[in-house]
């Protein structure tokens, strides 16, 4: 009963945001769009490089 009660509280939180239609497109200026792909290239390297070191160490 508690399962079903929090899918309907959270249902009617998140349901809005993807009923809306979409505005217009917010674009990025070159240094902050460079920063948040270096980001997540880093971010995927690390996480891959993590991985490899810890399966090559056991």
């Amino acid at each position: 009963m508690n399962s079903v009660a929090s899918v309907f509280y959270y249902l009617r939180w998140i349901a809005p945001a993807f009923r809306r239609t979409p505005g217009p497109a917010i674009t990025l200026r070159r240094g902050p769009q460079a920063v948040a792909y270096i980001a997540a290239a880093a971010s995927l390297v690390l996480g891959v490089a993590s991985g490899v070191a810890l399966t090559v160490q056991t």
